[in-house]
Order: C-alpha cells, then sequence, then structure tokens
C-alpha cells in the first residue's frame, strides 16, 4: 500500500511538472504573440498613414493642375506672364512632392508622436 502510494505521488508530481513546462511554453507563446501583433498593428498604422498622406497629396495635385488649367483654358489671350505664373505655380506644386517618400513618412510619423 505504501508503495503504491510513493507511486502515485510520483506520478501526481511528473504530471504537476509536465503542465508547468507545458503552462509556461503556452505563456512564451503568448507572450511571442503579442509582440507580433503589437508588430502588425505598428506596419497597419504606417501602412494608414503613408495612404492618408498619399490620398491628400493627389487631392492637392489634382486641385492645382484643376485651378492652373481653368486659369489657362479661361484665358483668350494666352498672355506670357499669365503663363508664366501658372508654371511657376506648377513648378513649385512639383518641387514640394519631390521629397523621398522615405523622409515624408520619417517627418510625418515625427509629428504624430
Amino acid at each position: 500500500m505504501r508503495t503504491r502510494y510513493t507511486q502515485l505521488e510520483k506520478t501526481m508530481e511528473s504530471k504537476e511538472r509536465s503542465y508547468k513546462q507545458r503552462i509556461a511554453g503556452l505563456e512564451q507563446q503568448i507572450k511571442t504573440l503579442k509582440e507580433q501583433l503589437a508588430q502588425e498593428i505598428r506596419k497597419r498604422q504606417e501602412y494608414m498613414l503613408r495612404s492618408s498622406r498619399a490620398g491628400e497629396e493627389i487631392r492637392e495635385i489634382r486641385s492645382t493642375l484643376d485651378d492652373s488649367l481653368r486659369a489657362v483654358g479661361g484665358n483668350e489671350e494666352l498672355d506670357a506672364g499669365a503663363l508664366d505664373f501658372e508654371s511657376r505655380r506648377l513648378d513649385a506644386l512639383v518641387d514640394r512632392h519631390r521629397l523621398a517618400p522615405r523622409r515624408r513618412l520619417s517627418a510625418l510619423l515625427e509629428t504624430e508622436r
């Protein structure tokens, strides 16, 4: 009877160690998944920020082009001054959007923090 009790006790201790190891493994897996989730959330936020900014830039470019076309198209004489003004205006627009995308993203991320 005593040996049976000792065997049962050893079996229970063995199972308990096994369960503790399994719990530790699952806790580590949870930690890893949480870290991956946080990283994925950051990537998606950056993507949304870039997409939003790109949409704003496209709207600005379209608006400026529309305004410029209206100004030139509505000018029947097409004088050099009006054409020069619109040309400079469009050049300035192009220059504003020539920043490297990485620099723009970095600047946006800094302003968000």
